[in-house]
């Protein structure tokens, strides 16, 4: 199972966008998984048994993680389709034009200004228009999976891994402020 396709684990097809049932099948199909693989289900069973069902409830796991999470299911996505998103290279070439670095360092300044004054109105402001980039970046990725336009689809993944780690950062800030 460690090599399973997670879309194939839960019976899904393999695309970026999946419909709201399907990701509540998700759910369904996980709790299943879990049942068989269940700790209490093998405690008379062999060693070899007892790691197999622990190996495939981590898979489980991970994958339930991965497929309801839209970053990562994109990432995973890419993966195998035998884009690594993971060499310096592919980042640095998909993420350094001009445009978009002057837009992460406004993102960053303007973040961080709003941080050094205390001003969580401005901080929550920077994160709605942030998660509205963000639903931008996923739709773009959603058609660029449906056109089967890896290429195009990496780049945006990327990019969006540059606001999420931002998303991240504000939120953070907004719960340091809030004390």
């Amino acid at each position: 199972m460690t090599n399973t396709n997670f879309f194939d684990l839960f019976q899904l097809p393999q695309r970026f966008d999946l419909s709201a049932e399907q990701l509540k099948n998700i759910d369904k199909t996980y709790q299943q998984i879990q049942k068989e693989v269940h700790p209490d289900r093998f405690v008379n069973e062999s060693e070899n048994a007892k790691l197999s069902a622990l190996q495939k409830s981590a898979t489980a796991n991970e994958a339930v993680k991965t497929l309801k999470n839209k970053l990562l299911r994109a990432k995973y996505l890419l993966q195998i389709n035998g884009f690594d998103l993971n060499d310096e290279n592919t980042r640095s070439a998909a993420v350094m034009s001009p445009e978009f670095l002057m837009e992460q360092l406004d993102w960053r300044e303007a973040v961080n200004d709003a941080y050094n004054d205390k001003n969580t109105e401005k901080l929550e402001q920077n994160l709605q228009k942030l998660q509205q980039q963000q639903k931008l970046h996923f739709q773009k990725i959603g058609e660029f999976f449906a056109a089967n336009d890896f290429e195009n689809a990496r780049n945006e993944v990327i990019r969006l891994m540059f606001l999420d780690k931002l998303e991240r950062e504000i939120i953070e800030f907004l719960d340091i402020l809030s004390f």
